[in-house]
């Protein structure tokens, strides 16, 4: 019988097996490849290259099936990683050689059999091949709920101390607990990127026990400013993949959504994961052995690059997450959020500072926001957390009453508070509570309080909870269903609704049945 994902990242390496340089430690491809039991892998062509130009530099890819899925249907993951030289740094394309492509495609290899199988991804948590070390500083085991569970949290030495999840822990997380998780790049006109306003948008898809989430980030510079497109290297897209692939993993599972969102209130230390310790930024890199890679290299199909996404679903193009944040002033940790990228390579020591910076503070809407962390934003959330603890989903709704009457916030710090309140509802609202929280959101109009760039995301997943539990209901809650998300604010009409509905990836049955209700309704 195979191992599992879970085996296999706890499984401790041959020290002999593990090479260390610079600080770093990484395994040979030829010993992921043993480790993994000779997988089947697909390094990808791009046309006729073994390599994708864009941003000045090249990328590289390698495919690899989950394990223990049907043949008949399989499920492939693709792992990208830019071609850099031997210091993590992007080579111009003019300057790329034969074997920096091959050199970086054993490389892909290694993290992508880390990543899919869970072999050697120890060393991307700095343990050394320990395994049972990584397994106990993660804290997840299979059958755990990540919504519930402690997330490992690493913290920034610069930039404040910011707490940041690392992309190794929540696909680690995401990969014990659903054997079938997997993410993707989206594709724009052959390229994983698309030019916005100037800027290029990253979108990553992930898919978690079933549900499909997708997520965009912007690359952004060291001041987390919109990088213009033609500055933005490999390097820096790789970075923003690794970002978005973190924080949408917290939106898909709930996984590290405390970070995000501070929807379970905010410690004065982040909390460290179930075994009893922060989590330091890991200071190893699984990476193919150089001298190794002539003979690592497996006989393989070769393969085109895969169809591009299609979907015509409006991506959501902004930064999310981060509305309650902004509304009460304290700044997201953009930086933890750059170091959650954990880029391919596990930051050696002292790389951190280079990437930390303080946070630029997005600008809300319908709210001028008081100090950062002000000290009522920080009693709500002491609040909320309580409130849920004790009262689940109805307490949490139920908190919409008591703010509005409290006298023990000012009226200047209530529009934080509510900010910090409904997206910490909608992240936890089920079918059974949706239509008391879209209650409250009209008679306290609260919707308002969110920052633009976080909206569509908030109201995607209302919109989602909405229509799949009136769907169940019948046609006359269906038929409700846009009157009751435009009278709250989450969306602006019914065509608004149906844009929702496809960025909450609500199902096409689903949506083709409320067309028909409302055009029976109109006739």
């Amino acid at each position: 019988m195979a191992k599992t994902f879970f085996e296999a990242f706890g499984a401790t390496i041959n020290p002999a097996d593990v090479a260390d340089k610079n600080g770093l430690s990484y395994i040979a491809a030829a010993t992921a490849m043993s480790l993994a039991g000779r997988p089947e892998v697909t390094f990808v062509d791009f046309g006729n290259k073994p390599h994708l130009e864009m941003l000045g530099g090249a990328v590289v890819a390698v495919d690899l099936k989950l394990p223990g899925l049907s043949e008949d249907a399989p499920v492939v993951q693709r792992m990208w990683l830019p071609v850099m030289d031997q210091d993590n740094q992007p080579i111009e394309l003019a300057k790329v050689k034969a074997t920096d492509i091959n050199n970086s495609r054993q490389r892909c290899l290694v993290k992508a059999i880390a990543a899919v199988y869970g072999d050697g991804l120890s060393l991307y948590f700095g343990c050394g091949g320990d395994g049972s070390k990584a397994v106990k500083m993660l804290g997840v085991e299979p059958g755990n709920d990540l919504e519930t569970v402690q997330p490992m949290v690493a913290v920034l030495k610069d930039g404040g101390g910011a707490p940041y999840i690392e992309w190794n822990a929540g696909l680690a997380a995401c990969r014990i607990t659903d054997p079938t998780f997997h993410w993707e790049v989206v594709m724009w006109d052959g390229k994983p990127y698309r030019e916005v306003l100037g800027g290029l948008f990253v979108d990553v898809d992930t898919i978690y026990d079933g549900m499909r989430q997708r997520l965009s980030l912007p690359i952004m510079d060291a001041a987390f400013n919109p990088m213009p497109a033609e500055k933005a290297t490999v390097y820096d897209w790789n970075k923003t993949v690794m970002r978005v692939l973190t924080k949408n993993i917290a939106f898909n599972t709930g996984y590290g959504l405390s970070v995000y969102a501070v929807e379970f209130g905010s410690d004065k230390e982040p909390k460290a994961s179930k075994g009893g310790r922060k989590a330091t930024p890991a200071k190893t890199e699984a990476k193919a052995e150089p001298a190794a890679q002539a003979a690592a290299t497996p006989t393989v199909a070769e393969t085109s690059a895969a169809t591009e996404a299609t979907s015509g679903a409006a991506a959501v193009e902004a930064e999310v997450a981060a509305s309650e944040a902004t509304a009460a002033g304290v700044a997201e940790s953009n930086a933890a959020e750059a170091q959650a990228s954990g880029e391919d390579t596990a930051p050696a020591a002292g790389s951190l500072a280079a990437n930390a910076a303080p946070a630029a503070t997005a600008t809300s809407t319908g709210v001028t926001a008081p100090a950062a962390d002000s000290e009522a934003v920080e009693r709500f959330r002491e609040v909320l957390r309580k409130r849920r603890e004790a009262g689940g989903v109805p307490g949490v709704i139920s908190l919409f009453d008591a703010l509005d009457t409290s006298t023990k916030f000012a009226v200047e710090d209530k529009p934080a508070c509510f900010a910090v309140l409904v997206t910490a509802s909608a992240s936890i609202i089920d079918g059974a509570n949706i239509l008391a929280l879209l209650g409250a959101l009209t008679k306290y109009e609260a919707m308002k309080h969110l920052a633009l760039d976080t909206r569509d995301m908030v109201a995607a997943k209302l919109t989602s909870v909405l229509l799949t539990a009136a769907c169940a209901e019948g046609d006359d809650a269906l038929k409700a269903a846009p009157n009751d998300l435009v009278s709250a604010g989450v969306a602006q009409d019914v065509d608004d609704v149906l844009r929702l509905a496809a960025i909450g990836n609500v199902p096409v049955e689903t949506v083709d049945l409320l067309r028909d209700v409302l055009e029976m309704a109109s006739a």
